[in-house]
């Protein structure tokens, strides 16, 4: 009895012989066919085993070293679309409105009076008099332009 499987457009056949060789066949498969006769012999035959197992092992480390910078970088692009997604979200729900500071250098300039005439405040009269004239025409202004 066959098995098919078809994955992503390819079909792949597992006979019954095969997974009993694969089930039945050991760990570490040792070469049958090299004939060790010296103790040379089996050095060399050892040093081109673990030759090929270190092979096994950088082709091994190679392939997840892959994957994780794949991975990253998946991440890494996933991150900048959430955060560019978050940033238009913000920018379209959260705009606060931006209220200008109408007489804004008179007001400055009284407080600095009150502060370096703090025993004297009567000669901040002058500024005082400029922020409620400022106040005034900006309050006379936005009437005029409500009524308009």
């Amino acid at each position: 009895m066959e098995e098919d499987e078809v994955v992503e457009g390819f079909s792949l056949r597992v006979s019954e012989n095969l997974l009993r060789k694969l089930a039945s066949a050991p760990e570490d498969v040792k070469d049958s066919r090299v004939v060790v006769e010296s103790d040379r012999d089996r050095h060399l035959v050892e040093a081109v085993r673990e030759e090929e197992r270190n092979k096994r092992r950088q082709l091994l480390e190679r392939f997840r070293e892959r994957q994780q910078r794949k991975a990253r970088q998946r991440e890494e692009r996933e991150t900048a679309l959430v955060q560019a997604l978050v940033q238009d979200l913000q920018k379209s729900y959260f705009r606060p409105r931006m209220k200008t500071v109408l007489c804004e250098s008179e007001r400055k300039a009284c407080l600095e009076c009150y502060r370096e005439n703090s025993n004297d405040p009567l000669r901040c009269a002058e500024a005082v008099k400029a922020l409620s004239s400022c106040a005034r025409r900006v309050q006379l202004d936005r009437i005029s332009s409500e009524t308009q």
